[in-house]
């Protein structure tokens, strides 16, 4: 099955009516990690500010990002009833919006392959007030097959691409919304491959650490070799 871009946890928050000014939602690079299931864990003190992918070894590159919002979640009272609770403010997430773009030397972004950006329907609940974390795989199947035959990183060099990320969705009110665009530097390669363990052999980090994120080898500068499976 073709890997795609995948939400595995949202929740924002979003304002009462109108579109949504960017400001009142932003997404920032997350402390969470996602862990070797995909489960979103507490990570480090230390955010992630840019990435790199051996599209050699994955079509894929998970990340969490954190949406925070600044949009009111008080109860509003009309002659001392509360007949505007904070769910007022609460939202539905529709869709999710990637793009690409090539960040390099003119001679690395010639014939950079034209390709989205990238819709996928996604479904979450959205509170108001929130500060949630979101992981997501932030690379297209389709897109990586454009890259492995792309002539700079075929000849072994590396190009930076940005990608840009951004959520859509609509107000309980009906309302839609739109955060701002999200950046992430991606420096992308190619070479080698997977290494195919033998049965019993188990995969494990070539540098004895932790697996990537959703085991994804080939992430981040992090690959497998095959162990000897326990007794």
């Amino acid at each position: 099955m073709k890997p795609t871009l995948k939400l595995l946890v949202v929740v924002l928050a979003v304002a009462a009516q109108g579109c949504v000014p960017d400001q009142s939602i932003q997404i920032e690079a997350a402390y969470a990690e996602l862990d070797a299931n995909c489960v979103v864990t507490g990570g480090s003190a230390e955010q992630r500010l840019g990435g790199s992918i051996n599209v050699g070894w994955t079509p894929s590159y998970f990340m969490v990002l954190r949406l925070q919002s600044a949009l009111e979640s008080s109860t509003i009272s009309t002659g001392g009833l509360p007949d505007n609770p904070p769910a007022r403010n609460d939202a539905y997430l529709h869709e999710i919006e990637v793009s690409y773009t090539c960040k390099d030397t003119s001679q690395r972004c010639s014939g950079f392959p034209k390709f989205g950006p990238v819709v996928k329907q996604i479904s979450g609940t959205v509170v108001a007030g929130g500060v949630l974390d979101a992981g997501l795989n932030i690379m297209s199947y389709d897109f990586q097959q454009k890259l492995v035959s792309y002539s700079p990183i075929v000849s072994g060099q590396d190009v930076t691409i940005l990608v840009g990320i951004k959520f859509r969705g609509a107000l309980a009110s009906g309302a839609s919304f739109e955060t701002a665009t999200y950046t992430f530097p991606l420096t992308t390669f190619a070479f080698g491959a997977p290494p195919v363990c033998p049965s019993p052999g188990v995969l494990a980090s070539a540098s004895g650490g932790d697996p990537p994120p959703c085991s994804n080898w080939g992430q981040d500068g992090v690959y497998s070799v095959c162990n000897a499976a326990a007794p």
